[in-house]
């Protein structure tokens, strides 16, 4: 579900960038994790975290 968010707002960040006047607004996103590599290995570790969670959750429930 984490994850389902995640790619249906960066789906929608052009239509809003444009909408709002920085139609480049999904590339400096992009330019942005790439110049700092350690936000993305957080979101990473996040998403890891969540998944490791929902499986505890399932086994849990078995």
């Amino acid at each position: 579900m984490f994850l389902t968010g995640i790619g249906t707002v960066f789906q929608w960040l052009d239509p809003i960038a444009a909408a709002l006047g920085d139609p480049d607004l999904k590339a400096q996103v992009m330019e942005a994790l790439m110049d700092n590599p350690q936000y993305l290995a957080y979101v990473l570790m996040g998403i890891s975290a969540i998944t490791i969670a929902a499986r505890l959750r399932s086994v849990g429930k078995a």
